[in-house]
């Protein structure tokens, strides 16, 4: 049977590490780095120091998808910003978008499908995945179990849609089936139980220091930066490091979207105007000062007093006869309105001028992908 730990390099995944390294037989184990080429360089620095403390060298595997997707102007042109190939900004050109809080693809598009990939096309022997995940990091999270199968939502629905019919997995699933027959997979989560505070003990009782993004100020360790951060991460990076702050810049102008979404800074910061996607979800944040009055296009059989003011605003923009209301891949209703949106300038501006109100203003926690790749804050 093999064993491979996922890591990121983060104090998570590296406590994993240092589990799989006490309780394995050293040719029994190895580890795989996802990489998306929007590290810090303290990222591969780091997995260099894991490498030589543990005698392995982490294979690193990307996503080949997107390169042959994009024109090769366009890929001449990301070298030119970045200095080299970047598996992310390929995949915000194929997309025209960079992922959200709400559409977090990059995590399945970047390091979910190329670990399945390599699953599928190199293991052909019984399989366990070591993942550094702790139950305090979400609520999600608290729900995982210590031990499961990693292919469990090819055969079992992970949610329902709207009109109750059952949602699996699909990438790759006669492959994933095939494999299944003859091998097993599993998922092991050794350190689910674990506290913020025991896992960095956990490092620091092999004489590692962790990651030194942490002492830096950094809350997650991984994509640099991720569109989860908070504002706080934002400034620190803008101070540290101006020159990705104008890659990113160049990035957006690229791609002709902003890599944080609207409501991320107060919209009367914001200096671009985009059409986007509103979800039910948003409606109080961009328009709860409309919601004492009809709109155009209201029923007249509608009755304010006896709604709450989120049900209200749906009632105003989702069953108004003026505004079409679309269902995205997920069968999530959604409607399309101008509003304010921020460039990463003006996030840097605001958090620059404001730093009394970054706490005002909370990111979520960090990714929740079914898979759970991504390091969470807590």
């Amino acid at each position: 049977m093999k064993h491979i730990v996922l890591s990121s390099t983060g104090k998570d995944s590296e406590a994993a590490m240092w589990w799989a390294f006490d309780n394995l037989p050293f040719n029994d184990w190895e580890v795989i780095f996802s990489d998306l080429q929007w590290d810090d360089q303290a990222v591969y620095k780091h997995m260099e120091y894991l490498e030589s403390r543990i005698g392995k060298t982490f294979l690193k595997i990307k996503s080949s998808y997107f390169q042959d997707r994009i024109t090769e102007e366009t890929r001449l042109r990301i070298i030119e910003i970045f200095g080299h190939q970047s598996v992310f900004a390929e995949m915000v050109m194929y997309r025209s978008r960079f992922p959200s809080t709400r559409r977090r693809f990059c995590t399945e598009d970047l390091k979910v499908r190329p670990v399945i990939d390599y699953i599928l096309d190199n293991v052909l022997e019984d399989l366990v995945l070591i993942q550094g995940v702790r139950a305090e990091e979400s609520a999600a999270r608290r729900n995982l179990k210590a031990t499961d199968d990693y292919f469990k939502f090819y055969l079992e629905p992970f949610g329902y849609d709207k009109n109750g019919k059952p949602k699996f997995h699909t990438y790759r699933k006669a492959d994933v089936l095939a494999h299944l027959e003859k091998y097993d997979v599993i998922v092991s989560r050794p350190i689910l139980k674990l506290t913020h505070s025991e896992v960095f003990n956990v490092c620091f009782n092999h004489n590692s220091p962790a990651n030194p993004l942490y002492r830096s100020g950094s809350s997650r360790v991984g994509c640099y930066p991720c569109i989860m951060c908070q504002l706080g991460e934002v400034r620190l990076i803008a101070i540290n490091s101006p020159k990705r702050i104008d890659q990113i810049d160049q990035l957006e102008q690229l791609s002709g979207s902003t890599f944080f979404p609207h409501g991320y800074i107060p919209s009367r910061f914001c200096t671009k105007t985009a059409e986007v996607k509103i979800y039910r979800e948003d409606l109080i944040k961009l328009f709860s000062a409309k919601s004492k009055k009809p709109i155009k296009g209201q029923s007249a059989m509608f009755d304010a007093s006896v709604l709450n003011p989120e049900e209200r605003l749906y009632q105003m923009y989702f069953k108004n006869d003026h505004i079409a209301v679309y269902l995205d891949e997920s069968g999530d209703e959604f409607i399309l309105r101008m509003v304010k949106v921020p460039t990463i300038k003006d996030v840097v501006k605001y958090v620059i001028e404001n730093p009394n109100q970054m706490k005002a203003l909370v990111s979520a926690p960090g990714c929740v992908s079914v898979y759970n790749i991504c390091e969470a804050v807590i």
